[in-house]
């Protein structure tokens, strides 16, 4: 059975999700402290907690921008859906192990997951720009011009 690249970039990002929490839960369940959303939890139970909601809205802004992004996109075009999934993946990955271990390499992971996202708001406007309503929404409407004269019909 073979996956489409839709069905795939939504498993991939719902996996990362999902490991987010899984690893947060664990993390509170490891953590001594008896209310973990305060301020006093443990340095583990903050990365991960913020890992998860940082990951709940940037995919956010993912998803929006590829879903409207793909509506522009050709056929052969498509290809880069699974792409940047896949880049958005391994981009919140390399932000998660570099925020557990505190490394300054956390930046890189954030921006390949956030610089392509602003990539495709720019395409996205650019799009909307040009394709909208045939010409674009910024170039005046053209005059109908009148069919080139045919031959006379006797009757007209």
């Amino acid at each position: 059975m073979m996956l489409t690249c839709k069905h795939w970039s939504h498993d991939a990002n719902t996996l990362v999700s999902v490991a987010g929490y899984v690893v947060l839960g664990v993390s509170r369940l490891r953590s001594s402290e008896v209310r973990p959303l305060e301020a006093s939890v443990s340095n583990d139970v903050t990365v991960h907690r913020n890992y998860v909601s940082d990951s709940a809205h940037l995919f956010l802004l993912y998803f929006l921008q590829l879903g409207v992004m793909a509506t522009y996109l050709s056929q052969d075009q498509l290809k880069l859906v699974p792409l940047l999934t896949v880049l958005f993946c391994l981009g919140r990955l390399v932000y998660w192990v570099a925020a557990a271990f505190q490394s300054s390499v956390r930046a890189f992971g954030f921006g390949l997951c956030f610089l392509p996202s602003l990539v495709m708001m720019a395409a996205n406007l650019y799009f909307l720009v040009t394709m909208e309503m045939g010409a674009g929404a910024f170039v005046p409407p053209q005059t109908e011009q009148a069919p080139p004269p045919g031959r006379q019909r006797f009757w007209g």
